[in-house]
């Protein structure tokens, strides 16, 4: 305690030195919070927005279905039912999947065509509340289509409008239909809404000729992060040939864009420790420099050189500290401002689109699960820059000190 109060005593007369180093210190935590912030927010919503939209937290499919999807690799839809009301399952909707040709007026577009349950898919996806224009897929309503924005603008339809709708079924057999569009949803990224199309399940049925099967059933799990433990429990259950599939093996490109920013995250960290550490030790020095006297008083006076590191060392902890909670808070609201607005990026509004689930505004995400990582790191780097003057002010000669001479113990 008393070596802690005597730091601070030293950090108060050394006011332009403290100063210094609370802004290093404060500067490079805001920056390394904010970025952090960022790439988290996005890493969010990408997750949030594919797996609420279409992927689901899992998949239940054929073994090869996800390499080679094809409609010859169903399966009896009774057994999606039995996945249903499993502990860590919150709700399970089946589902018939496949490519087709949209055709209305003189536009045909290719699209990924996706037969589902108009009662059980809004409990696993919040697709039905991404729907502007028109409604959602009603219950025992049949005809009915599903379109994204940019796929319903350049087809040239809105909501009462026909499409012929061509697919191939199992078997090499071709289906069609005519259907009308119910409703036009926005999921914020137009890459996305322009591949998809979504009807009911009986209807899809019809089309594929896939009476009583299904191709995927997608699972809401009670916890996101607990996936990889619940999909085990459940895969031990299942019959040979079906396998259970988290967002991260059905959305690859999503996985490796939050490995990269959680890679660039550790970058950007051991940038923020660079920075600071080389700022503090510089300060420190400087300030050992221009107090040779007082340390040497400090010596002559009985002072040891172990008891005259530890108040330096403790110094630097002080004022380090202090500017992680500057920093820190300055971040935070910051961060808790912009998760409100967003950030606008208008100008990169295509780029950010073709990442999935990204659309042309981030909000960003404080982690609190970063910040035991951050302080733990901060406070290593800090003590090991404070450590080299420290130690080189132990290792003074009392008399030479007291000239104003450095002149360190052989």
């Amino acid at each position: 305690m008393p070596f802690l109060k005597l730091a601070l005593r030293n950090a108060r007369r050394q006011v332009r030195r403290s100063l210094l180093i609370l802004g290093v210190t404060s500067l490079g935590v805001l920056a390394m919070v904010l970025a952090w912030s960022v790439l988290d927010g996005q890493n969010q919503q990408m997750v949030r927005n594919m797996t609420e939209v279409y992927s689901a937290h899992a998949q239940l499919q054929r073994g090869d279905f996800l390499d080679q999807p094809s409609l010859d690799l169903s399966f009896p839809a009774s057994m999606a039912a039995d996945l249903a009301g499993q502990p860590g399952v919150k709700a399970v909707s089946s589902r018939i999947s496949g490519t087709g040709l949209l055709s209305a007026a003189t536009q045909v577009r290719g699209v990924l065509l996706v037969g589902v349950d108009p009662v059980q898919e809004p409990l696993v996806t919040r697709l039905d509340r991404q729907v502007v224009q028109g409604h959602y897929l009603r219950p025992g309503e049949r005809g009915g289509l599903l379109l994204g924005r940019s796929l319903a603008t350049s087809l040239g339809v809105r909501p009462g409008d026909e499409v012929a709708v061509l697919a191939e079924g199992r078997h090499a057999a071709i289906g069609s239909l005519r259907l009308r569009v119910s409703g036009i949803f926005d999921t914020g990224n137009s890459h996305t809404d322009a591949q998809q199309a979504f009807l009911s399940l009986v209807d899809a049925s019809e089309l594929f000729g896939t009476e009583g099967e299904i191709t995927s059933a997608a699972l809401r799990l009670n916890s996101l992060a607990q996936a990889p433990h619940i999909l085990q429990r459940l895969q031990a259950g299942l019959p040979c040939g079906l396998v259970l599939r988290d967002w991260a093996a059905l959305l690859p490109s999503v996985a490796q864009s939050v490995q990269f920013h959680e890679g660039l995250a550790h970058l950007l960290m051991l940038i923020l420790f660079v920075v600071v550490s080389t700022g503090l030790a510089t300060s420190l020095q400087m300030s050992v420099s221009e107090r040779l006297g007082e340390y040497g008083t400090q010596l002559a006076l009985g002072t040891t050189p172990w008891q005259l590191c530890r108040s330096i060392v403790y110094e630097g902890l002080l004022l380090s500290g202090l500017g992680f909670l500057i920093g820190y808070a300055l971040a935070a609201l910051i961060a808790t401002q912009l998760a409100r607005e967003g950030i606008a990026l208008p100008q990169h509004g295509d780029a950010l689109e073709t990442m999935q689930g990204l659309g042309q505004r981030i909000h960003p995400y404080l982690d609190p699960r970063r910040l035991p990582t951050l302080l733990a790191g901060l406070g290593l780097v800090s003590l090991l820059a404070t450590l080299l003057p420290a130690w080189r002010a132990a290792r003074l000669t009392p008399l030479a000190a007291l000239r104003g001479v450095w002149l360190e113990r052989p």
